[in-house]
């Protein structure tokens, strides 16, 4: 038997080598493609919970809508309210829906990552009371939702706000104060949290801008989203002039692989066009991102106000 040439070696390895490759690369394809489907199937999945938020909250129906969250879920709507556990957001809602509202409700981004996902978006709520014209008020909305055992998902943590100043009846109807609530959460995103406190209390734009991602959200309550440092930056300077000064508090975190979700309050207290204080208070909710130096950074964020 003649030995093999170098030559004949040589090729050899390669062709072993070129199948690898390619069983590697079909591995990858298929691993991508599996990836892509269970996305898409959860994404129907989470579509199945807005159509059923919306039909039976139009419906009424707040018992049946509170069974969307999860037993420990909590819901912080544009009103101002903290319900933490189904029943206490079945009772939220139940005043809600007494005036019988149309709700509409668009998913703006949903990002699913294994079994949770995140999702920011706009509704708006439309009540016609009887004799009157039709009024309403619309806002922003930031969820995190849990796959189940079953496979479904459920809402674990909803905030919502007002895109702008809400007129009466509405804002009759909000919440007077903060609920009591005790501090927690993972301490990274609540160093974060402190970070982001202090720049912002010291009038530090540049620092502020750059805890946000350069494609972030930004939804604070009464005003409309910005997009992006640059625009962030720019309301900053609106905001600025009026000395704020806030106290926020992390009531919860969560941390899923390279991303952070979590929510808590606020209270801040800044200077009237006339020189006057005035006084803001509500909840929080972001969603942060891990960057490739190991920071975290603030993707999308929102905020909404309480009755003072």
């Amino acid at each position: 038997m003649q030995p093999k040439s170098p030559i004949s070696l040589f090729l050899g390895l390669c062709l072993v080598a070129g199948l690898v490759a390619c069983a590697q690369e079909a591995a990858e394809d298929v691993a991508t493609q599996e990836a892509a489907t269970a996305t898409y199937e959860a994404a129907d999945l989470l579509a199945e919970v807005r159509d059923s938020y919306v039909e039976h909250y139009n419906l009424g129906e707040a018992t049946t809508v509170a069974e969307l969250y999860t037993e420990d879920g909590v819901y912080m709507p544009a009103s101002g309210a903290y319900a933490l556990g189904r029943s206490a957001i079945s009772d939220v809602l139940e005043g809600s829906v007494a005036s019988s509202p149309t709700l509409k409700i668009k998913a703006l981004d949903t990002m699913v990552h294994g079994d949770v996902s995140f999702e920011r978006g706009h509704y708006s709520v439309t009540v016609t009371p009887e004799g009157a014209e039709p009024a309403g008020f619309a806002g922003h909305y930031l969820s995190f939702s849990k796959r189940q055992a079953d496979g479904s998902f459920k809402l674990h943590w909803v905030l919502s706000n007002y895109d702008a100043e809400p007129t009466e009846p509405f804002a009759a109807s909000m919440t007077q104060g903060l609920a009591s609530f005790e501090a927690g959460g993972d301490p990274a995103t609540d160093a974060l949290r402190e970070a982001w406190q202090n720049a912002y209390n010291q009038g530090d734009g540049a620092t502020t801008v750059a805890m946000h991602t350069e494609d972030g959200f930004i939804m604070f309550s009464n005003q409309p989203a910005v997009e992006g440092r640059a625009a962030f930056a720019a309301m900053l300077e609106e905001i600025f002039p009026a000395s704020p000064q806030n106290t926020i508090t992390q009531i919860d975190s969560e941390i899923i692989g390279d991303w952070a979700v979590a929510h808590g309050a606020y209270e801040q207290q800044m200077t009237g066009p006339e020189g006057q204080a005035v006084s803001q208070s509500g909840y929080w909710m972001s969603l942060s991102k891990k960057a490739d130096d190991g920071t975290w950074k603030i993707h999308w964020v929102i905020t909404n106000a309480v009755a003072l």
